[in-house]
């Protein structure tokens, strides 16, 4: 749902820096979702 469109925005992104940072946000945010 929403997390498939923000995947797709993040793929399309032109900045590869930009999608590693939100990638690891994405990441720690995932981590943090498991231990909660």
């Amino acid at each position: 749902m929403d997390a498939i469109i923000i995947i797709i925005m993040i793929v399309r992104l032109p900045n590869c820096m930009f999608r590693k940072m939100i990638v690891t946000m994405l990441r720690n945010y995932v981590v943090i979702k498991i231990i909660l």
